[in-house]
């Protein structure tokens, strides 16, 4: 008998724990269901680390605690956009700087030159005398130079070390012969037109400059001073049409221009030398003058 019991308790064992061994997952499954179907709906959040920080600061509730009022239905939360990241932020456009072509400088640092055209007056003092003629003719007198005064405008044309000056001035010539204390003197007024090729060199606020060219002048009447046995006497001087009004010649002069304000100022010492076809002599004229000159143009 006892041997019976034993066997059927063998035969049982298997059985029942098979039964339990089934029964369980059944269990768990509906348990499962259950708390799926009473757990909400979370919405998955985005990767936000603004949102994550709100996330992490909110209290979660204490587990397993009763709550002895009714479960009041959350009040929705109203995201606000998180800001931009530097990841996601729109690049900021940034603008693009070209050099300039090297002839667009050169074109700007011509452009800013002076054009070369300069205008301006000088004015001033000389001195006339006669050269060629014979003393015998002059009765053994002595030639004596003399004073008067010049005036006119400058025009100069080049920005090189060579420029072109032309000139019109009002200009006076002359010379006096002397013999004792008796004398005879011409005073001749022109129109002088000089035509000089100038050379400057030196630095820019102080040059120096030389110019040489033709000249012509043109006679526009004068003065006869006599001094005989203690009288004087003044005609004057009406040139006709066959006096030789027209004398030509050259120019050489000397100076130096220093940088005064818009322009520069012109010191020159220059003598001129006229001949005539119909004169026996020829005319000499020592200038000293001062001029200006200002740039015109860019």
């Amino acid at each position: 008998m006892n041997k019976s019991i034993l066997f059927l308790a063998l035969v049982a064992l298997p059985v029942s724990l098979s039964a339990q061994t089934k029964s369980a997952p059944r269990k768990s499954a509906a348990s499962t269901a259950r708390s799926s179907a009473n757990r909400p709906a979370v919405r998955r959040a985005p990767a936000n680390p603004m949102i994550m920080a709100k996330a992490s600061a909110t209290p979660a509730p204490a587990p397993n605690v009763p709550s002895t009022a009714a479960a009041a239905p959350a009040p929705a939360v109203v995201e606000k956009p998180a800001a931009a990241t530097p990841a996601t932020a729109a690049p900021v456009a940034r603008p693009q700087t070209k050099t300039a072509p090297v002839v667009q400088a050169k074109a700007v640092a011509r452009s800013g030159e002076d054009s070369g055209f300069r205008v301006g007056f000088r004015a001033g003092f000389g001195a006339g005398s006669v050269s060629g003629l014979n003393a015998a003719d002059l009765g053994g007198a002595q030639i004596d130079p003399v004073t008067g005064f010049h005036a006119g405008a400058v025009l100069s044309f080049g920005r090189r070390a060579f420029t072109v000056q032309p000139e019109i001035l009002y200009a006076q010539y002359g010379f006096k012969a002397v013999a004792g204390s008796n004398y005879l003197q011409f005073k001749f007024n022109v129109i002088e037109v000089p035509l000089l090729l100038k050379y400057t060199f030196g630095q820019s606020n102080a040059r120096f400059f030389v110019n040489a060219g033709p000249t012509a002048t043109y006679l526009l009447g004068g003065t006869l001073s006599v001094r005989a046995d203690g009288e004087t006497g003044e005609a004057p001087i009406e040139p006709g049409p066959n006096d030789g009004r027209v004398n030509y010649g050259g120019s050489l002069g000397i100076g130096a221009a220093l940088q005064a304000g818009p322009g520069s100022l012109h010191i020159e010492a220059r003598g001129t030398y006229l001949t005539s076809s119909d004169s026996d002599g020829n005319l000499l004229n020592g200038k000293l003058s001062v001029g200006y000159l200002i740039p015109i143009g860019r």
